[in-house]
C-alpha cells in the first residue's frame, strides 16, 4: 500500500473513530479536528469514500462504517466499537428535533476535544454521547449524561503527534501527577420543567457524595449546562441547581458562549451556586487556571517549545 493509501486510511479512519463518540459532526468540525493541516481538496477526497453527508453536511456512523473500524483493529478488545451509535445512512430514522438536540451535545463535545488538544501535555481522551451514569439492578438509568467528555493532561510533555489525531482513550494507565478533567454535558433546550432540574440537581449531588464517579469514572464530575442565548433560562436553572445542591459543583453556559473560536475549554461559563453570579474558568474545579492553562498553550506555539500539533501548512 503506498504512502498516500496509508494517509488516506489514517484519516478516514479517523473520522469514523470521532463519529463513533460523538453519534452526529456537522462538516466543519470533521474538517476542523481531523484535516487541520490539510488542504479542503484532500480532505474532499478522502470523505468521497464515505457516504454523503446528510444535509446540513452532517456526518453519522453508519453499521458499514462500524465494521470498517472493527476490521481495522485499531480500538482494543472491541467494547468500544459496541457500544457505538450507529444509523442506517439510507434511513436514519431520526426525528428533526432529536437531531437539532443530538447536534448541540456534539458541537460542545467536539469544541472541547478541539481545545484540549491545544495542550502540550495532553495524554488521552474520552468522549461517550447518552452515557448512563449510573443504573438501577434492572438495568433501568438512574441518570444518563447526554454526554460524558474526560481528558487527561499529564505532568509532562508527551511524544508529539500529528496535527489531526486524537489521543483517545485506551486503557494505558494514568501518569503519576497527571489531571484527570471529567464533564458530564447536560443540554437544556428551555422545554424541561424547573422542577426536573431541581431532581437532576439532587441527584449529581447524591452520586457526587456517595462517591460513585469517584469509583466509575475515577475521581467527580463537572455537571455542564449549555442553554439558548439572550434567554433567562440560566439564572432560572442556577437558582433550581442552587436549591437541589447548595454549594455543588456545576457551570452554566449558552450555546454559543460557551465557544470562543470554535473552543470550549476557554468559553463562557457562570459558577452555578455563586451568589452573586461569577464567572468560572472551565478547569478551575479540577485545580487548572485559565493563566495556567494559556501558559501551558503560549509555551506550545513558541519556537523552542514542544509544539505537538504544529500545522505543516495545507498540502495536495
Amino acid at each position: 500500500m503506498s504512502g498516500t493509501a496509508v494517509a488516506d486510511v489514517e484519516r478516514a479512519a479517523a473520522v469514523l473513530r470521532l463519529l463513533g463518540r460523538v453519534e452526529f459532526a456537522r462538516a466543519k468540525w470533521v474538517r476542523d479536528l481531523i484535516f487541520p493541516d490539510r488542504s479542503d481538496r484532500w480532505a474532499r477526497m478522502v470523505l468521497a469514500k464515505q457516504p454523503p453527508p446528510i444535509a446540513p453536511h452532517i456526518y453519522g456512523l453508519t453499521p458499514e462504517g462500524r465494521d470498517e473500524l472493527a476490521a481495522l483493529g485499531i480500538e482494543g478488545d472491541g467494547t468500544a466499537i459496541a457500544s457505538m451509535p450507529v444509523r442506517p445512512w439510507a434511513d436514519p430514522d431520526l426525528k428533526l428535533a432529536q437531531l437539532r438536540h443530538d447536534l448541540l451535545v456534539s458541537d460542545w463535545c467536539c469544541a472541547a476535544l478541539y481545545g484540549a488538544r491545544k495542550h502540550p501535555r495532553l495524554h488521552s481522551m474520552h468522549c461517550q454521547v447518552e452515557y448512563v451514569s449510573a443504573a438501577a439492578d434492572n438495568g433501568q438509568a438512574i441518570q444518563r449524561f447526554d454526554a460524558l467528555v474526560m481528558f487527561t493532561i499529564a505532568a509532562v510533555p508527551m511524544p508529539s503527534m500529528p496535527a489531526w489525531a486524537i489521543p483517545w482513550a485506551d486503557g494505558t494507565p494514568t501518569p503519576d501527577g497527571a489531571i484527570t478533567c471529567r464533564f458530564a454535558a447536560e443540554i437544556d433546550t428551555g422545554s424541561e420543567k424547573l422542577a426536573i432540574l431541581l431532581g437532576k440537581a439532587g441527584t449529581y449531588r447524591a452520586l457526587t457524595l456517595s462517591r460513585h464517579y469517584t469509583a466509575t469514572l475515577g475521581g467527580p464530575v463537572l455537571p455542564v449546562v449549555l442553554v439558548p442565548s439572550g434567554t433567562k433560562r440560566a439564572g432560572q436553572i442556577a437558582r433550581e441547581w442552587q436549591d437541589g445542591w447548595p454549594d455543588g459543583a456545576g457551570v452554566v453556559g449558552s450555546f454559543t458562549g460557551a465557544q470562543i473560536d470554535q473552543d470550549a475549554i476557554r468559553g463562557r461559563y457562570l459558577a452555578m451556586t455563586s451568589k452573586p453570579a461569577r464567572e468560572a474558568f472551565l478547569l478551575e474545579p479540577f485545580g487548572i487556571t485559565r493563566e495556567t492553562w494559556d501558559d501551558a498553550i503560549a509555551d506550545r506555539r513558541r519556537p523552542d517549545g514542544d509544539d505537538r500539533v504544529r500545522r505543516q501548512g495545507a498540502t495536495r
